[in-house]
């Protein structure tokens, strides 16, 4: 599963998570630091991302209005 991990939270899990989810990226590794919600979600879509990873409600809101993939996962 592909899960992008929002830049909010420490680069660290992905290496803690790895094993799980061999795919997983941080934003900061996919060059998403400081983008609006609207690119960053524009990109976890146009790359096939399953979810995101963030500890804030503007992903979940953006599921609720858009629909998935990819899936918001609150930390």
């Amino acid at each position: 599963m592909k899960i992008l991990i929002d830049e909010n939270l420490p680069i660290r899990l992905v290496s803690h998570l790895r094993d799980l989810f061999p795919e997983m990226q941080h934003f900061s590794a996919m060059g998403l630091t400081s983008k609006p919600d609207t690119d960053v979600w524009r990109f976890a879509v146009e790359n096939s991302f399953a979810a995101i990873l963030t500890a804030d409600v503007d992903f979940q809101n953006r599921v609720l209005e858009l629909g998935e993939p990819p899936k918001a996962i609150r930390h």
